[in-house]
């Protein structure tokens, strides 16, 4: 439940948004997000520990453009 920073790097649409998900889950789920209008953006860490992934989604067809695995604990 902590809010962190995520730097970004890419195109930066308005509907483009940087998500945290689990790493089953398909591009467009997500346990939270936030529009691409500013760097860095914050989000809010899932309070469940486990292996999430913090991903760069192009908004026009939620396309999963990059992603990084990060570990809640």
């Amino acid at each position: 439940g902590t809010q962190f920073q995520v730097a970004w790097e890419g195109p930066g649409d308005a509907s483009d948004y940087i998500t945290i998900a689990g790493p089953d889950q398909a591009p467009d789920g997500y346990a939270a997000y936030a529009y691409t209008r500013s760097n860095p953006v914050k989000l809010i860490a899932p309070k469940d520990p486990g292996v999430y992934e913090v991903r760069y989604i192009l908004g026009a067809g939620s396309k999963l453009l990059d992603k990084a695995t990060i570990t809640i604990k």
